[in-house]
């Protein structure tokens, strides 16, 4: 199973199974070497070049302007693009939120792997202060949250699969005592050549009696 049929598959079985408190999924934004889509809508089709091309390519076709991109490492390039195209589907689940109101819960298997092996070739020659500053995962959160504002709960999760990852429980949980209203949830995994991105934006459901 795909990680996006994964991700919507485990969704799905929380949500029928919550009788107390729903998380609402809202849409959702999948990016991997075959393409991007949007809701089961193929929006940009893949192409054969490396990664960084590819996401440049990305990037360049939506028209995100982000002179910060270049300098982000790879995960944080794939997450943030799969966050900012699916952000920019639905801003009217966002623009009357406060800040602390809008949270994102992340995950993947290898945490920041691929960039921590990066971080330790330049040992070869002058260790690099800006590789390292992104060898901690929920740098992709970050990058997210600067760029959308967002002051709400905030957490990168690592894990085998997104079923084990506890992202939507808790995200859940979140929404039953109120600290959320709306929240991204999803995967965000690469290392060397290979790399998925499916990120949902879910929002509260559950109801105080």
């Amino acid at each position: 199973m795909s990680v996006r049929r994964n991700l919507i598959f485990h969704l799905s079985a929380i949500m029928n199974a919550n009788k107390t408190g729903l998380t609402n999924f809202i849409s959702y934004c999948s990016i991997d070497k075959n393409g991007v889509v949007v809701d089961d809508k193929k929006v940009f089709e893949g192409t054969d070049t490396d990664v960084l091309t590819y996401f440049d390519n990305i990037l360049k076709h939506f028209e995100i302007d982000c002179p910060k991109f270049a300098k982000m490492d790879a995960m944080t390039k794939l997450g943030f693009l799969t966050a900012e195209i699916l952000l920019n589907n639905i801003p009217e689940h966002v623009e009357n939120l406060s800040p602390y109101e809008c949270g994102i819960l992340l995950s993947n298997s290898s945490s920041s792997l691929n960039t921590d092996f990066n971080y330790w070739d330049t040992f070869k020659r002058i260790p690099s202060p800006s590789t390292f500053v992104y060898t901690l995962p929920n740098v992709v959160n970050a990058e997210i949250c600067i760029r959308h504002g967002f002051k709400g709960e905030n957490m990168f999760f690592t894990a085998d699969s997104f079923a084990s990852s506890g992202v939507v429980e808790y995200a859940n949980a979140l929404f039953a005592d109120g600290s959320l209203k709306f929240c991204l949830c999803g995967w965000v995994e690469l290392l060397k050549d290979e790399y998925n991105a499916v990120i949902f934006a879910a929002k509260t459901g559950f109801v105080r009696e």
